[in-house]
């Protein structure tokens, strides 16, 4: 088999552990496979998901990880969604604001949408910025009027700023 055909038969064992719930078993495997040629590009994002799982967010092997699966995939929306997500998650408010912002402005899956929107909204609303924060719930709303917690949510904000819905 040629080196392209074992790293990405390397990334899908990997891939298939991850599965099974052997997260360590499957870190190991994917980062013995990481710098062979042919591996794919889902492979560090496999890895990044990987070290979140068993190290948590706060390690910051993790934020650096997704940075890393970013530079060989920066398309990766969903990559960039859970590298905000620790931001977040670490107090870095603002960088995460930034990152579901630009996420925002390339998804076009409305599943995707939505999840963003939820969270980019609970950002506004930490950063002091309420406006932002009802527009990003309304966009929840116009993709799924039956969201309980965007409903939710744009009601608190709408009573807090003294508007109707």
């Amino acid at each position: 088999m040629s080196q392209d055909g074992d790293a990405r038969e390397g990334f899908w064992r990997a891939y298939a552990l991850y599965s099974a719930g052997s997260w360590r078993e499957a870190l190991t495997t994917v980062e013995e496979v990481l710098n062979q040629k042919g591996v794919p590009a889902e492979a560090w994002w496999l890895r990044a998901g990987l070290m979140r799982g068993v190290y948590g967010d706060f390690d910051p092997r993790v934020l650096s990880a997704y940075d890393e699966a970013l530079l060989h995939d920066p398309g990766n929306l969903y990559a960039r969604v859970e590298r905000a997500d620790i931001l977040r998650g670490l107090g870095k408010t603002e960088q995460a604001c930034t990152e579901y912002e630009s996420v925002m402005a390339l998804a076009e899956e409305g599943a995707l949408r939505c999840e963003v929107a939820i969270k980019l909204g609970c950002v506004y609303w930490a950063l002091n910025k309420p406006r932002e924060a009802l527009c990003a719930f309304h966009t929840v709303l116009e993709h799924d009027p039956t969201n309980t917690e965007a409903r939710e949510l744009c009601d608190r904000l709408a009573a807090e700023l003294g508007l109707g819905d």
